[in-house]
Order: structure tokens, then sequence, then C-alpha cells
């Protein structure tokens, strides 16, 4: 069925389907394929899978069709919200992702406390872990993933529709590069760690090798101690950073 189809046919359902560019090369391809010859199998059981993918499209066909009326309801209802003309002033924001971002903010201006509340429901503001001398800036986990995802869309639509994210994208970009070759790490770890202390700094503690045994301590007293464990060492205080404290002796977990 699909080898009886012609070139200029091709486009046509190409056109169809909503492509725009590309479509006589795409086409082309098309005719190549189905003109080739493949493995058959019976009759009947062509037949059958014929049937069977033809029901599949109808399914699709349907739920392309659902989509747009639901399409077509949520613009009218938002465009009747007075909220709507705010919205899409925005650079990047039409009817759809607009419609997304006013429902899960909602209408409420006293709902967020100030712009960085928004943000950080939204996920764009970033977590810092502080511990010592090092400061790790990471993405939030915790947000609103639907809020989250049409401000993803919303970021790479407003590059072709405002300067000013555009300049800002680039802006950050190069950054981003300068600060990988510097580090040595991928342009893709946007949240990068912004240690203050050097990478070559000296460990301020030094751990004994975890399978070196202590003067005074036997061969039959180690066997006798379950693998995965280190050797014994002497006594530390509670709670210290290498060991457990049980009577007499001190374990650590064996790394490795």
């Amino acid at each position: 069925m699909a080898a009886k189809l012609t070139r200029r046919r091709l486009q046509s359902l190409l056109r169809q389907a909503g492509r725009v560019r590309g479509i006589q090369t795409e086409a082309e391809r098309l005719h190549e394929v189905f003109k080739r010859d493949y493995l058959h199998q019976l009759p009947q059981v062509e037949a059958a899978l014929g049937h069977q993918t033809s029901a599949l499209l109808r399914q699709l066909n349907t739920a392309c069709d659902n989509a747009s009326q639901l399409e077509e309801a949520v613009t009218q209802a938002f465009e009747e919200h007075p909220d709507a003309p705010v919205i899409r002033s925005f650079p990047g924001l039409a009817a759809l992702t607009g419609a997304r971002v006013l429902a899960e903010i909602g209408d409420d201006r006293a709902r967020f406390a100030s712009a960085g509340s928004l943000k950080a429901y939204a996920g764009s503001a970033p977590v810092t872990r502080a511990s010592g001398k090092n400061c790790k800036v990471m993405s939030r986990k915790v947000k609103n993933q639907r809020l989250a995802a049409v401000g993803y869309v919303w970021a790479f639509v407003s590059l072709t529709r405002s300067p000013g994210a555009r300049a800002h994208y680039d802006r950050h970009e190069q950054l981003a590069t300068v600060t990988s070759q510097h580090s040595g790490t991928s342009s893709t770890d946007s949240w990068a760690c912004c240690s203050t202390a050097s990478r070559t700094a000296t460990p301020t503690t030094k751990q004994s090798p975890s399978h070196s045994p202590q003067p005074g301590i036997s061969q039959r007293q180690l066997d006798a101690y379950p693998r995965g464990m280190s050797c014994p060492r002497q006594p530390r205080q509670v709670g210290s950073e290498d060991g457990r404290q049980v009577p007499g002796l001190v374990f650590s977990s064996a790394r490795g």
C-alpha cells in the first residue's frame, strides 16, 4: 500500500501532518524506503497487522482531535481572564504556556511574599549548601514540576522573542564556558561547585589505611573479625569521624 504512494502524495501527507521544512527531501527518502524489497509474512498475517496498524492510527487521530479541542477551550478560557494581557506581555509566553503559568501561580497577588518565594516555588532559585570552606550551588529538587516544565519552554522561546533574554543567555553561556575550561568540568554542569577552598589543598586529617594492623594485635584476632570490617585500632573518642567506639577497640567500615 505504501509503495503505491507517489512523491507528490507523500509531500501532501507531510504538509497535512504539520511539517514545514524539508518536505521534498523527506518525501524522497520515504519514497525510496517504500520501494525497497523486504521480507514478508504470510498474506493473512500481513493483512491482520495492517488492520491493527489502522486501528492504532485511528486512536492516534482521536487523541490528536481531543488535544486540539482542549487547546481551543483552554485558549478561550485564558483570553477571558483579566490577567491574560499581563501574562502574554512577557516575551515567550503564548496562550497555552500562559494558561499554565496562570493556573499554577493563580491570580492572588498576596500569595507570594516576594519574588524569591515565587522563584523557589517554580524551582528557578538555586539551593546553596555551605559547610566549612566549601560552598556548593545546586538546582532545586522540591518545586512545582508543572510550573518548572513550562518555565523551561518559556526560557528557550524567549531567546527568539527578547533581545535582553538572548544577551543574558549568551553572557551566562560564555561565563560557563570559561569556568569549564578553568575547572576541567563540562559546560552542562549549570549549577557548579563554587568552592572557596583550593582544589590542591592538603587534607587537615590523615587516616591510617584500613588494612594496616596495629601493634599488639595477633593474626588470630584479625581472623575473628567479620569480613568487611577494618583491622582494630586504638580506642578513640566517641563520635570520631573514622570509627565508632566499642569496648576496648574501634572499628571503621572498610573502603574500596
